[in-house]
């Protein structure tokens, strides 16, 4: 690793809710720009701690098409069969994900591997290893803090590329766009009990002003280097999903503009909080092989 802060005893759950299908309730997407009283009134429903069964904005998302996430990426120890949390493939070479997970499971002395294109190692279109040699976490990265919260991690050789691996498009030089009350989307990967599988899930939610958020969110501070968005808009998702691509779509198409540091489980329905990708070109173009466009 080329850069470590310090030593970390952290218990990193990286899991799923299996439940039967909850969709978001038929009014949040109605509900746009509405005042928080407003939005608790119509959803009859609030920000506040709820049960998941009578949660109605409560979501396992929808399950992805074959291919339809290409730049997914997910980490594992070695020998390990269970995904322990997520990134993107932005180069052959390169994944891009959050600090605090490579940080939290040693993958910064132990290395690990990384399974592309695929619902779990066993089905994997490609499993590379890593090295710890391989793995670059953001100097100012701490694990007391949500700042910060972004690695590169080098494979051992280039995937292949295919229709089911992919890179994602980084944010240009000259994307200013802050992105509010646009959708997003991200996904997890859950297990399916009727199939007996691990399924792609994803879920599109509301791109908030960080304003908005800090005013809704009880304990954090969002920062400029942070991507809220809103579950009022397109559900509260029930998969843990740290380290998963934010993405939008654009004329271009699909394009990553934050990094998962994590979404609500499903019974709360605070702001989810995302690394914001433009902040950091800087150390994704000097710790990676991605070269952004103008």
């Amino acid at each position: 690793m080329k850069f470590v802060q310090a030593v970390f005893v952290v218990l990193f759950v990286a899991g799923y809710v299996a439940s039967v299908e909850v969709e978001p309730h038929p009014d949040a997407a109605t509900i746009d720009g509405d005042k928080l009283g407003q939005r608790q009134q119509i959803l009859g429903t609030d920000r506040r701690n709820s049960s998941f069964s009578t949660n109605r904005l409560a979501t396992n998302g929808y399950v992805a098409f074959d291919g339809e996430f290409p730049h997914h990426a997910e980490f594992y120890r070695h020998g390990s069969a269970n995904g322990l949390f997520y990134g993107s493939l932005i180069t052959p070479n390169y994944v891009l994900t959050s600090a605090s997970g490579v940080v939290a499971l040693s993958m910064v002395e132990e290395g690990g591997m990384v399974s592309l294109g695929s619902e779990g190692v066993f089905d994997a279109y490609e499993t590379i290893n890593f090295t710890a040699d391989g793995v670059t976490v953001h100097p100012f990265y701490q694990h007391s803090s949500v700042l910060y919260d972004i690695a590169t991690v080098r494979l051992n050789h280039a995937a292949t590329i295919n229709h089911h691996v992919q890179p994602i498009r980084l944010p240009s030089l000259s994307d200013g766009r802050n992105y509010e009350l646009m959708e997003a989307t991200t996904f997890a990967v859950a297990y399916d009990s009727s199939t007996y599988r691990r399924v792609v899930r994803y879920v599109r939610n509301k791109v908030m002003t960080n304003a908005d958020c800090n005013l809704e969110h009880p304990t954090v501070a969002f920062d400029v280097q942070h991507i809220c968005t809103d579950s009022f808009i397109g559900g509260a998702f029930c998969h843990r999903n740290s380290g998963a691509a934010l993405t939008i779509e654009d004329e271009r198409g699909r394009v990553q503009i934050g990094i998962t540091r994590w979404m609500n489980d499903c019974d709360l329905n605070y702001p989810n909080l995302h690394v914001r990708v433009s902040t950091f070109r800087d150390f994704i173009s000097m710790n990676s092989d991605y070269i952004f466009s103008f």
